[in-house]
């Protein structure tokens, strides 16, 4: 049986950063705005149907795709766990406040366009 086999002067660096996300309010506010999304997206369909308007069903994609893009922006963390955020594969930053959060999948690290506030991991002790 083989194995692999590597160097013994193999080294790993490995940094966290904190991701950008803002607390348990910020999740609710998430939660409630996906629920209105979806039920103005459903009021565009029953009023594209009533007045025989077949374009505004794109109206009603359009409000749906935002609904889903909000709502995967809520994270649960469990207590003890922590929360790697990642954007297309790459490594954004890691959540450790536990609970219901909002993290926003930025990849500029400080420069978060969404004006979340960042948590500081803990430091080593």
């Amino acid at each position: 049986m083989t194995g692999i086999v590597q160097p013994e002067d193999t080294q790993v660096t490995i940094s966290e950063r904190a991701a950008w996300h803002a607390g348990a309010g910020a999740a609710v506010a998430a939660f409630f705005g996906f629920l209105v999304l979806l039920a103005v997206a459903v009021g565009v369909v029953i009023a594209s149907i009533a007045v025989e308007a077949p374009a505004l069903i794109a109206v009603a994609v359009a409000l749906v795709i935002a609904a889903v893009l909000l709502i995967s922006m809520v994270v649960v963390v469990a207590p003890g766990h922590t929360l790697v955020v990642q954007l297309f594969g790459k490594y954004v930053g890691t959540v450790r406040n536990q609970g219901l959060a909002s993290s926003c999948r930025s990849p500029r690290g400080a420069d978060s366009p969404c004006g979340c506030t960042t948590s500081r991991p803990p430091s080593s002790r």
